[in-house]
């Protein structure tokens, strides 16, 4: 920005940008009067330590601060194909729709120079269009048909019913507590869990899938009670007298257990591009323990390549408190 105005230059968009939402009043001494556009993720930050402070509301806080919002991609991190999903989520972090839309469309032609002919619906505009079978910015939208030039690309167009509700203009998500913390503790909000409660009755429960309740057919449970930390029934329930129970309403949820993954990195890495914050890595060179135990061998010895550590059992390095599980 200095170099800007030393040779004064407009700058047109700044790349990137995951933190730009924290210095809005530095971002005004660019060269000239139009505001540089900040073009960023929707959500995909936190990867390496100069984007650790990303967040996802940063998109709303710009664009009240007077700011245009360009979601962008990143080949192969954030594919264009998708960039509507970038729109999506920035609308479900607080963004209003219509400039939610413009990140993908009026902002980024006007950025480029090209708002001359793309970006709107106009007479003498590029006819590129989308038609799209549910409100662009709802979950599973799906294109039927593309036009570029005004030539249908999609020969045999193919839809899926979507039922009344998907054509609605869906509401922005409400997190200004959220959105106001990031800006009060610079990107680096207080992770600890607000509440925690024992003892908690779930109602309108419309599906079970516990191991432990197994016995209950997955459908129609009503009602989980959870006592001291622990499931104690599944179904058609009393609470127990004498203790206080917190009302959670599921609203037709479901019950399952935790979430099981393979090859994740949830609570053992918090900066990916950062060694030091990883609990190292974890390696198998073939069937059988032999195989198993020869690894571990390789990894804990002085001369390996693997360095880094040895884990085995995820549960033994899960850390909370991340960023990444906020």
């Amino acid at each position: 920005m200095r170099t800007s105005n030393e040779f004064k230059f407009h700058i047109a968009a700044f790349h990137h940008a995951h933190e730009a939402y924290l210095v809005p009043d530095l971002l005004r001494q660019v060269y000239g009067d139009e505001p540089p556009v900040i073009a960023i993720f929707a959500t995909n930050a936190r990867y390496k330590r100069e984007a650790y402070r990303g967040s996802e509301f940063a998109a709303t806080i710009l664009t009240e601060e007077g700011f245009d919002v360009a979601f962008k991609s990143d080949h192969p991190v954030l594919n264009s194909r998708y960039l509507a999903y970038e729109a999506a989520q920035g609308h479900h972090y607080g963004l209003n729709y219509t400039k939610a839309l413009a990140s993908i469309t009026t902002i980024p032609a006007k950025a480029t120079g090209l708002d001359h002919r793309l970006g709107y619906v106009r007479a003498g505009y590029d006819a590129d269009l989308v038609v799209w079978d549910s409100f662009p910015l709802a979950l599973g939208a799906t294109p039927k048909q593309t036009y570029i030039d005004g030539i249908a690309q999609i020969l045999s167009p193919h839809s899926v019913s979507k039922p009344a509700e998907a054509q609605e203009i869906s509401k922005a998500g409400k997190w200004k507590e959220e959105a106001a913390e990031a800006l009060l503790t610079r990107g680096d909000p207080d992770l600890r869990a607000k509440k925690t409660t024992k003892n908690i009755i779930f109602t309108n429960v419309a599906d079970n899938f516990l191991p432990a309740f197994s016995a209950k057919k997955a459908s129609a449970v009503g009602t989980v009670i959870v006592e001291g930390g622990k499931i104690v029934c599944a179904g058609d329930c009393e609470r127990t007298a004498g203790i206080d129970f917190e009302i959670v309403d599921l609203n037709g949820g479901s019950v399952a257990p935790g979430l099981v993954v393979t090859g994740g990195t949830l609570g053992l890495n918090e900066i990916t591009q950062e060694k030091s914050t990883s609990d190292g890595v974890s390696s198998a060179a073939g069937e059988g323990d032999q195989a198993n135990l020869q690894v571990a061998y390789d990894l804990l010895s002085d001369d390996s390549e693997y360095l880094e550590g040895l884990l085995v059992h995820a549960v033994d390095g899960a850390a909370f408190g991340g960023k990444n599980q906020l």
